[in-house]
């Protein structure tokens, strides 16, 4: 059996197990109906964090989880079980989520949109979101979530969703990858030889390390692999050093894998432009190549959480 038919058969088994309890509602609801499956596991988690039950928090969570937080700060497991037990992640007045289209690689499973919401009185908020799913033997466990503030300059009525990746005829996008499991020197080796051709501004080569398939979410908004390359080839004054990446944090599940990296930038006068970014990577046709790209910011305004957490590692 394929991964894609495997995908299909064990979370289909879940839904109807989790809308026969009525605990999941059977689509999501945002700009679009879908029946995507996953949504169960997202609903889920949403319910869980909007009763403050941690204990169904903690089944659906990895040990490994990591998060990043909107405010460029970094947190684990243990961290968001207490921040549910407090009812800190909650819902913004008013807030819709908008969902781009679920794609699944192999055994993981890329759940990304856009929340926007708007406080009475107050100026509107947007954020967007990336939260990554694995499978195992015991089900589908969240094993990575990123959460991104939208300047008010670059908030938007509607949730770009780029058409040479994602078809709304096709909410759920499930591709194979090639058989096996990835070691971390080899998901790391992609990392960042990709991270020097970018800064060398090879764009050749560059190229082949970015899947036609992947999406770029920033604080500008969701671009695609035209974008990237883009960026590198004009943005780019001349090739340099690439920036240090560090702090990271790898997650395996066959031939894909979850890497957190902090990006320890600095401008040309000294200034740091410290960012936490997620990517993806998938092994394709015995080539590895990222599907995914999300980043935060780590505020100037919060170095001494910045510090703190160094501190501690």
């Amino acid at each position: 059996m394929t991964n894609a038919r495997l995908f299909h058969a064990t979370v289909g088994v879940l839904l109807i197990a989790l809308c026969g309890e009525g605990r999941i509602a059977a689509a999501r609801e945002g700009s679009e109906k879908t029946s995507d499956p996953i949504s169960a596991y997202e609903r889920a988690r949403a319910a869980a964090v909007h009763k403050r039950d941690v204990q169904a928090y903690k089944q659906l969570a990895s040990p490994a989880l990591t998060i990043v937080n909107p405010d460029g700060t970094l947190i684990g497991r243990n961290e968001r079980l207490e921040e549910v037990r407090l009812g800190q992640p909650r819902s913004r007045p008013n807030q819709v989520d908008e969902y781009l289209n679920t794609r699944v690689f192999g055994d993981l499973a890329l759940v990304s949109g856009r929340s926007s919401w708007r406080h009475p009185g107050s100026v509107p908020g947007q954020e967007y979101f990336l939260r990554v799913w694995a499978e195992s033997s015991g089900g589908w466990h969240l094993v990575a979530a990123h959460y991104t503030d939208v300047p008010r300059k670059a908030q938007t009525p509607s949730l770009s969703r780029p058409p040479s990746v994602l078809d709304r005829a096709e909410p759920i996008i499930v591709r194979d990858v090639d058989p096996g499991r990835a070691s971390r020197e080899e998901v790391l080796h992609a990392l960042r030889e990709q991270h020097r051709l970018y800064w060398q501004k090879d764009t050749t080569s560059y190229s082949e390390y970015v899947g036609d398939d992947v999406l770029r979410i920033a604080e500008q908004g969701v671009r695609t692999k035209a974008d990237l390359i883009d960026s590198s080839r004009n943005k780019l004054l001349h090739p340099r050093a690439p920036s240090p990446q560090v702090d990271e944090r790898v997650h395996i599940v066959g031939n894909a894998a979850t890497v957190i990296w902090r990006d320890a930038g600095m401008t040309g006068d000294g200034r740091p432009t410290q960012s936490w970014i997620t990517m993806v990577f998938v092994k394709r046709a015995s080539k590895w190549q990222f599907v995914q790209r999300h980043s935060t910011p780590i505020r100037p305004s919060e170095p001494s959480r910045f510090a703190d957490y160094c501190r501690r590692r």
